[in-house]
């Protein structure tokens, strides 16, 4: 079986392929948006989209302990960012 994403918007899409609520399966759409933000104006998409990626670690941190950006793949994220 196959699906085909069509994505209009401008902004990246990542599919995230899971099993929650085992055995059931889940399809996860992580959708990752960069905008252009001036006072007192509409946001307008960013012509420069970055891609969902894994955790990020502070680059001074040589034992890679200190989560700087988590990651954009979560299973479930109660609190992510939404403008």
């Amino acid at each position: 079986m196959t699906m085909e994403i069509i994505n209009k918007t401008g902004v990246t899409i990542a599919p995230f392929v899971g099993r929650m609520n085992f055995p059931g399966h889940t399809l996860t759409l992580i959708v990752k948006g960069t905008f252009d933000l001036k006072h007192g104006d509409t946001a307008t998409v960013s012509e420069e989209q970055l891609y969902p990626t894994g955790d990020e670690f502070d680059p001074n941190d040589k034992q890679q302990q200190s989560v700087r950006y988590e990651s954009d793949f979560a299973y479930y994220k109660p609190k992510a960012d939404l403008l």
